[in-house]
């Protein structure tokens, strides 16, 4: 692998850009539009990070909506048990394969939160 590629494996901050009167998000490797939220520009394969952008320009950008996924699980399923979790997948690492999950891929703790079924 070369020099490239393995900086592409780190995350960067996007870059904000007022277009039309309205902030859009750019991948700082080939300056294409990204989409809020999206790990990874789809043309360079850059991993993006969205960190640093303040609150109030994602209140003005209109990212303040919550989705919430609701979906069954084992009785002896815990947050962060990617193994026992139907909608982690497995991935390619250089190490091998690993369970990586789709709502977490910075791997900052799992964002499930559990109620039981009554």
């Amino acid at each position: 692998m070369d020099k490239a590629e393995i900086l592409k494996q780190i995350p960067v901050n996007v870059i904000v850009k007022e277009v039309e009167g309205e902030n859009k998000y750019f991948c700082p490797t080939c300056d294409r539009e990204a989409i809020f939220g999206q790990p990874m520009c789809n043309f360079c394969k850059q991993k993006l990070s969205f960190d640093k952008i303040k609150k109030a320009e994602v209140a003005e950008a209109g990212y303040e909506t919550i989705a919430t996924l609701s979906f069954s699980v084992a009785n002896d399923f815990t947050p962060g048990d990617c193994r026992k979790c139907p909608i982690s997948f497995i991935a390619k690492d250089p190490s091998g394969n690993i369970y990586a999950c789709p709502l977490n891929p910075e791997k900052k703790g799992c964002p499930l939160k559990l109620t039981k079924k009554k």
